[in-house]
């Protein structure tokens, strides 16, 4: 009977040992399975938050754009207004021009600040690398270029020194050296201007026909240099009745459709 009793003590002491064992490993998976979840809760939440942040961040870039958007129209209605107003100088504070007479005019004429304009009767292309130390000196943000007229005069077609490739050569030239000593400015390149048969009649190189040819040249130049060009010569044609009575020279009225349509490129 002892014998039975024990055998039996053994089997249930067996059992309830297993059944501790039981007990402990599904405590374990339930701190598993809890930590997991905990885990995942907080990856979910880290998660959502980082949705949220992104989400306040577009908002704010979109509010930001909103912002420079309105700004940009802002400064467009402002342009608009000191251009109908004629108030160049202030349009063009920060701009220089370099010229023949023709450009010159615009100080004689008090439409910009006499600080703004390097240009002298007679210039050519040639004759503007003469003015980079000026132009380093300014530092300008823009600045707009017009030659064409007296290279016209001094052309011949024979003649190696004035010849259009010549004239190609020099303006890209210029130009390289401008990029060179100040890589921060703005180049806007004008084309030539018509004239009327009165110039043609005191110089024959002086015909549309030859400006015409040196227009494409110009054009060229700016597309090999990456410059911008701005064909002005549709604002005065032969017929327009701007130029002055020496059929190359303009009136006042010229100069104001001349910066008004310039600011548009430079707008861009």
């Amino acid at each position: 009977m002892e014998a039975k009793r024990r055998k039996r003590q053994k089997t249930q002491t067996r059992k309830m040992q297993n059944f501790k064992r039981w007990l402990i490993l599904l405590g374990a998976i339930v701190i598993v399975i809890a930590a997991v979840g905990c885990r995942n809760k907080v990856s979910s939440d880290k998660d959502d938050s980082n949705k949220g942040r992104e989400y306040l961040l577009q908002l704010e870039q979109q509010d930001l754009d909103m912002v420079e958007a309105k700004i940009e129209d802002h400064h467009k209605k402002v342009d608009l207004e000191t251009i109908e107003s004629g108030d160049f100088k202030t349009i063009y504070e920060d701009t220089v021009f370099m010229g023949d007479s023709i450009t010159e005019n615009l100080v004689f004429n008090e439409i910009v600040d006499e600080y703004n304009v390097i240009a002298n009767m007679g210039d050519t292309v040639r004759k503007a690398m003469n003015y980079i130390s000026v132009l380093e000196g300014i530092q300008p943000k823009n600045l707009v270029m017009l030659y064409g007229m007296n290279d016209v005069i001094l052309f011949e077609e024979t003649a190696e020194w004035n010849s259009i490739d010549r004239f190609k050569e020099d303006y890209k030239a210029l130009i390289q050296e401008i990029k060179n000593k100040l890589p921060n400015t703005n180049i806007y390149v004008q084309s030539p201007l018509p004239v009327t048969y009165k110039a043609t009649a005191t110089n024959s190189r002086l015909t549309n026909e030859n400006l015409k040819r040196f227009r494409e040249a110009v054009l060229q130049i700016c597309e090999e240099e990456g410059v911008t060009y701005v064909d002005i010569s549709v604002l005065a044609g032969e017929d327009s009745g701007l130029h002055e009575a020496d059929g190359i020279h303009f009136k006042r009225e010229f100069y104001d459709k001349w910066l008004g349509y310039l600011r548009g490129f430079m707008n861009k």
